[in-house]
């Protein structure tokens, strides 16, 4: 299967890979490599991930930093980049270092025709894995800032999906979903698939930027 070959029946084979940038950057090539040669073409990817002290929220306690891996990392440089609970992100400035790994990760997976979900928040009722204002209603400029970016970096690579954020209705109403998700879109020249990962219901099935929805 090829995604330059449109006329190709697709199977669509999943896996969540929420922190694959947490890794070591010699472990991400050979896990996209397992997980293409077992025949999965999808992967799940956070670029703003969870920060978490273990794996514990996952039901993983075992999963802690270690020297190949790292929950602490993040779009934004820190004052305090070692903390997983106390960042403290300048979002007026990128960690160009992260966004460029995070492309060799795309990069590599393009090589294997595995798409990546870029997931744009996880975990985000916690203040460390959400720095921006939570009051307003998708217009934040910071946030835009963020969403803009991500679109001018990673909208070239072919094999790139939009989720606007993962549970969003643990942390902002459904108007901040529209806010920024029509901003994604209008951001992104190549028209990616977007949407928003959520359970219960799904109320942008008649939203513009949305193509599909996400559970």
């Amino acid at each position: 299967f090829s995604f330059n070959h449109v006329d190709e029946h697709f199977f669509w084979s999943g896996t969540t890979c929420y922190m694959m940038a947490g890794l070591d950057e010699k472990l991400i090539g050979p896990a996209i490599d397992r997980l293409a040669d077992a025949g999965v073409n999808h992967i799940r990817v956070a670029l703003c991930p969870s920060r978490q002290e273990s794996g514990q929220r996952w039901y993983e306690p075992q999963v802690k930093d270690r020297p190949d891996f790292t929950f602490c990392y993040g779009p934004w440089p820190a004052a305090n980049p070692k903390s997983a609970l106390d960042p403290r992100f300048d979002v007026s400035k990128f960690d160009l270092a992260h966004w460029r790994k995070f492309e060799r990760l795309l990069a590599k997976a393009r090589e294997r025709d595995v798409m990546v979900q870029v997931i744009m928040f996880v975990d985000a009722q916690e203040a460390q894995n959400y720095p921006f204002d939570r009051d307003r209603k998708g217009d934040d400029p910071d946030e835009r800032r963020y969403f803009g970016y991500a679109a001018a970096r990673l909208s070239c690579y072919w094999n790139v999906e939009w989720c606007v954020t993962n549970e969003w209705a643990l942390y902002r109403p459904d108007e901040w979903v529209d806010a920024v998700g029509e901003f994604l879109r209008s951001e992104d020249p190549y028209g990616h698939l977007t949407s928003v990962h959520g359970h219960g219901h799904f109320p942008f099935r008649k939203s513009a930027w949305c193509t599909h929805a996400l559970f």
